[in-house]
């Protein structure tokens, strides 16, 4: 159940994904696109951390 207070701004993929009967999403218009990214500690890169960066990137970039 929502607390009934707060709020947060949200990509509209995200709102939907997490949509709920006891939240309101309301779109907001007049802000910049939004842009996602990965992001890790430096001191915890490890070779899975690196193939799913790579496999994400590929995916981001394939056409279509």
């Amino acid at each position: 159940m929502a607390s009934g207070r707060g709020g947060m701004l949200l990509c509209a993929p995200t709102a939907e994904y997490h949509r709920r009967r006891d939240i309101t999403f309301v779109p907001v218009e007049g802000v910049p696109d939004s842009m996602l990214g990965l992001v890790w500690r430096r001191a915890d890169e490890t070779a899975r951390i690196r193939a799913f960066a790579r496999a994400v990137e590929e995916l981001c970039s394939a056409p279509g």
